[in-house]
């Protein structure tokens, strides 16, 4: 009998741990809008959960999809500024070293979500078919 009381108390602990890591990551006033735009959608890119998330700003999303990034395992936020100034925790230079660094050694499921002008879209596109992925997990945004 008490085998079975044990067996019971260490499935509930289970449980709790799993709602406590739910409310882990979803805490906090923008969580489940993110999560939201992104699930219901499947595909999107910066600029749509912006425009999804009601009030949201530039920095907060930002800021949001770091965390969660932090949170998750199977979840990347990983932009690169080809423009700006160096700063802890951001990539600069072109998005071809970024995305080349990171799948080096190994080829994981992998969405590339990119936005710029047209001929850094096309080279990126022919760089990550060269790499192994098809066409139809590279989404964009085009610039003019």
């Amino acid at each position: 009998m008490g085998c079975k009381i044990e067996e019971f108390q260490q499935e509930q602990r289970k449980r709790m741990r799993s709602v406590q890591d739910s409310m882990d990551v979803l805490n906090g006033k923008w969580k489940i809008p993110i999560i939201s735009s992104i699930c219901c959608y499947g595909k999107r890119r910066f600029s749509d959960i912006l425009n999804d998330v009601e009030g949201i700003s530039n920095r907060m999303l930002s800021k949001e999809l770091k965390e969660l990034e932090r949170q998750l395992d199977s979840f990347h936020y990983l932009p690169a500024f080809s423009r700006e100034e160096p700063k802890e925790g951001r990539r600069t230079g072109y998005v071809h070293a970024v995305y080349e660094e990171l799948l080096h050694e190994q080829k994981p499921d992998a969405k590339f979500y990119l936005c710029g002008w047209k001929a850094m879209i096309d080279e990126a596109k022919q760089r990550i078919t060269a790499l192994g992925y098809d066409r139809k997990d590279i989404h964009l945004e085009l610039y003019g």
